[in-house]
């Protein structure tokens, strides 16, 4: 599928589709606030248009774009509020805290996903491949091998994206 990124660095949302073309466009203030769920979501219209005709611009559908809201730090009742305007995918970055939102969000939502966006720390691998169903930023064999060795103890086949470093920049821990 397409995903929808935001580039907070460069301000701009990205869209990256199955052949890794990329489409962007610069949000305005007020689509910066839906994606960080504050609980004002009179822009997340604006964004899906926004995202629309970005995708149709370039002969893509909308329903192929993944838009991912990051719900870390913030509580239940806000992502159960960002829930019923449409949005199905949430990006957790601290383990323990995000651990009881899934199982209260699984409760009662069956059809919501949760994205692992954090670093990765070896002790919280099992607790990652148990309660996410992406994991972004793989970047050392060591923990690419853990979560191999985890998703197949519950016989899960865990999906990730993995870090490369194309550069050989040292001071990235990533794979080469």
């Amino acid at each position: 599928g397409n995903y929808l990124w935001f580039d907070v660095k460069e301000n701009r949302f990205i869209i990256i589709n199955d052949d890794l073309e990329s489409f962007t466009f610069k949000p305005t203030k007020k689509d910066k606030i839906i994606l960080t769920i504050d609980g004002r979501y009179k822009g997340y219209k604006s964004i899906l248009n926004k995202v629309s005709k970005v995708a149709l611009d370039n002969n893509k559908c909308i329903d192929d774009i993944l838009i991912l809201a990051v719900s870390k730090t913030h509580s239940v009742d806000k992502i159960v509020e960002a829930i019923d305007c449409g949005i199905k995918v949430f990006g957790e970055s601290r383990v323990q805290e995000a651990i009881e939102k899934i199982n209260y969000i699984k409760s009662l939502y069956k059809d919501i996903e949760f994205h692992y966006i954090g670093k990765i720390q070896r002790n919280k691998v099992s607790k990652i491949v148990e309660k996410f169903s992406l994991i972004y930023s793989v970047d050392r064999k060591e923990v690419l091998n853990i979560i191999n060795d985890k998703a197949k103890e519950i016989s899960k086949l865990q999906d990730i994206l993995i870090q490369i470093n194309i550069n050989h920049t040292p001071t990235h821990f990533l794979l080469r």
